[in-house]
């Protein structure tokens, strides 16, 4: 394939630079962790106005009508600011809509999306081993009507919420539901994630919502995550190539026995190894991405981008960290912020060793 990105891509590229970077520092970042929703709600609003909340959404219904790897560098560049918002979520819960809801669904909730008046959650994540092939929610459909039943862990954005996707088990597999965080029947624990971020667990307890609610299958289930898997990936990328660039300023700017730490060999070695991770996961993200928009098969290459996303991500946030000595244990200083949001996505929909053991298994299958 080639990876050179075209001129559109490479637009969405640098307007997404532009924005995060005009309008995020340490210090407003800093200022949003302390509120008491951790959303940043004025860089909500320029993504909207740029169109890049729209990234995604359907042309018909107000957005720029692009797929996975335009999302991807949108996502990137989150990655890279750090900046709390469920950016991430509402674009993946979006997608799902604008692919495998209903034209209701589609007409009430995307054209809201692209203009940032509304935020969406989904809720793909499970107990236990965390294997988004399942789902702890059952939905029982009796006549027009569908029981909710159990939770889900580690919701984000539920706060601001105007719907939430669901990954339900509906006995025949799994399904979406579309469910008002607010009805009744819906209960929210809401807890600090490792990244700071307010996260939920998702409870029903005999929740009835119409069966209208219920949209999408098993493979659509299975699309979600994948597209969520890579957007995931694409966050770490940026987050990592941020904490490079950080280490790089402090290593040419900090001085020890009187030579910056940049003429230190072994300190070099290592931001060398660190750079080579990043351009795997790059290389990893933008094969998954492509081949999710040319609509072939990207089941290996999904959990490739997952795994390099989780492992090598995680590997170059803790060298980052390092070579910074005692200023990266500085809760507030930029590249620990980088650490915990790496941190928190290496254990999202799965962990290092779980995309391994999954894409093992693909390929023993496949022989």
């Amino acid at each position: 394939m080639n990876f050179d990105l075209t001129d559109e891509q490479q637009a969405i590229q640098e307007l997404t630079a532009q924005v995060f970077s005009g309008a995020t520092s340490p210090e407003t970042v800093e200022a949003v962790e302390r509120s008491a929703d951790r959303f940043d709600r004025d860089l909500w609003a320029k993504l909207a106005e740029t169109g890049l909340l729209g990234v995604a959404v359907p042309e018909a219904h107000g957005g720029l009508g692009f797929g996975s790897l335009e999302t991807a560098l949108v996502l990137e560049g989150h990655g890279r600011s750090s900046s709390p918002m469920p950016l991430l979520e509402t674009i993946v819960a979006a997608r799902a809509i604008a692919a495998h809801g209903s034209a209701e669904q589609q007409g009430a909730l995307l054209s809201g999306v692209a203009d940032g008046s509304i935020v969406l959650s989904i809720a793909l994540e499970d107990w236990g081993a965390n294997d988004p092939s399942r789902s702890g929610v059952t939905a029982s459909l009796n006549g027009d009507q569908v029981t909710l039943s159990g939770s889900k862990p580690g919701v984000a954005g539920t706060a601001d919420a105007a719907a939430i996707v669901v990954s339900v088990d509906t006995g025949s597999g799994l399904a979406f539901a579309l469910v008002d965080p607010k009805a009744d029947g819906v209960s929210l624990t809401t807890d600090e994630s490792t990244a700071w971020s307010l996260d939920a667990t998702l409870n029903f307890d005999g929740t009835t919502i119409g069966a209208d609610a219920l949209f999408g299958d098993a493979d659509a289930v299975d699309w979600a995550v994948q597209q969520a898997q890579v957007g995931n990936a694409a966050y770490v990328l940026g987050a990592c190539e941020q904490a490079i660039a950080t280490t790089v300023e402090h290593a040419n700017s900090r001085e020890q026995f009187g030579k910056p730490l940049a003429q230190n060999q072994a300190y070099t070695q290592r931001l060398a190894s660190a750079a080579i991770d990043v351009d795997c996961i790059r290389v990893s993200v933008v094969q998954a991405a492509w081949l999710l928009d040319e609509g072939l098969p990207a089941g290996d290459e999904v959990l490739m981008a997952a795994w390099w996303a989780s492992d090598a991500g995680l590997r170059v946030v803790h060298t980052t960290q390092h070579l910074h000595g005692g200023m990266g244990a500085d809760i507030t200083y930029p590249v620990h912020r980088h650490f915990l949001g790496v941190k928190q996505r290496a254990i999202t929909l799965g962990c290092a060793s779980s995309h391994l053991a999954r894409l093992g298994a693909r390929i023993a299958v496949a022989g």
